[in-house]
C-alpha cells in the first residue's frame, strides 16, 4: 500500500482484523459494510467506498500478482474475498501467539515472585513514583525564612534565632541524623520551650547570646527593607507609604533596631 493515503491504512486493518477462514484456512472472506465502518472508523461512508473500490481494483505495482494484484475481490452485495488472506492470517496469528507468551511469562514470573497466579491488572498498578515517591532532598533555611515561619506559629523572634544558631552549629543535624523537616523541628522547639523555660528557672534566665542578638538584628533590618521596597515610594519629599499599616509597622522595626543596636553595644 506505498503511496496510498491514511484512510486505507485505517480500512485495511478492519478488513484483517474481520476476515474469517473456510475450513482448511485456504480462503479468506470479510462482510464490509460501509456504514457499519464509518460508524466504527470514524469515517465518512462514502470516503469508505472510495477505498474498498481501490482495493478491488488491479494494482500492477502489487507483490503479490494474484488475481492481478487485487487486495479484495468482490463476491457479493457485502462479502468480499480477502487475496492472500492466509498469508495475512499467519502474520496475525504470529502476533497472537508472540502476546500469548508474553502473557504466560508474565504470570510464571508474578507466581514466583508473589506466589499468586494473577499479576494485577495495567490499569490497577499505581505508578512506580506513587509506590515510592522520591524522598525531597533538606535545604537548609535562611535566618528570614525561620523567622517569617516564626512568626506564623507566635513563636518570638528571640527563640527563632536560638533554633537558627542552634541547628546551624550542629549542620542541621537531629541526634545523629540529617534534618528530613525544619519547619517541624520549629514547631517541636515551640513546643518544649516550656520543658527548656522551667530547667532554666532555678539559675534564671539566660540571657542572648551576641550571635542570637546579631541574628535578631538582621533579620529586623532585612524586614525593613523588604517593607520599603513593597510598600513605600521615595520622593522628593520622603518616602510615601501605600498605607498607615505599612508606615506604623516600619517605625516600629526601626524602634526595635535602634534598642537592640544599644543593647549590643553595650554588650562590648
Amino acid at each position: 500500500m506505498m503511496g496510498c493515503g491514511a484512510m486505507m491504512f485505517a480500512v485495511w486493518p478492519y478488513v484483517i482484523a474481520h476476515m474469517k477462514p473456510n475450513r482448511d484456512r485456504s480462503k479468506f472472506t470479510v462482510e464490509l459494510n460501509t456504514q457499519l465502518m464509518a460508524l466504527l472508523i470514524g469515517e465518512g461512508e462514502e470516503d469508505i467506498a472510495k477505498i474498498i473500490a481501490q482495493f478491488c481494483e488491479p494494482d500492477l505495482k502489487s507483490r503479490t500478482p494474484d488475481k492481478e494484484g487485487r487486495k479484495l475481490v468482490k463476491l457479493g452485495t457485502y462479502l468480499y474475498e480477502v487475496v492472500n488472506g492466509s498469508v495475512y492470517d499467519e502474520i496475525r496469528r504470529e502476533a497472537e501467539l508472540r502476546e500469548s507468551n508474553r502473557r504466560r511469562q508474565e504470570r510464571h514470573y508474578y507466581k514466583n515472585s508473589t506466589g499468586s497466579e494473577t499479576p494485577p491488572k495495567k490499569e490497577d498498578q499505581k505508578p512506580e513514583a506513587e509506590v515510592n515517591p522520591p524522598r525531597e532532598r533538606f535545604t537548609k533555611p535562611t535566618m528570614e525564612e525561620v523567622h517569617l515561619a516564626a512568626a506564623k506559629i507566635g513563636l518570638s523572634e528571640l527563640e527563632a534565632a536560638k533554633f537558627f544558631s542552634h541547628y546551624e552549629a550542629n549542620g542541621w543535624r537531629v541526634g545523629k541524623n540529617p534534618m528530613k523537616s525544619w519547619s517541624y523541628a520549629l514547631s517541636g522547639w515551640k513546643m518544649r520551650l516550656p520543658e527548656m523555660n522551667d530547667s532554666n528557672s532555678a539559675a534564671g534566665p539566660k540571657p542572648p547570646s551576641v550571635f542570637e542578638m546579631k541574628t535578631v538584628l538582621e533579620a529586623k533590618e532585612k524586614a525593613v527593607q523588604t517593607l520599603k521596597n513593597q510598600h513605600a515610594t521615595e520622593t522628593a519629599l520622603g518616602m510615601e507609604w501605600d498605607s498607615d499599616e505599612s508606615m506604623l509597622r516600619y517605625k516600629k522595626l526601626r524602634g526595635e533596631i535602634k534598642q537592640l543596636a544599644e543593647k549590643l553595644a553595650g554588650r562590648f
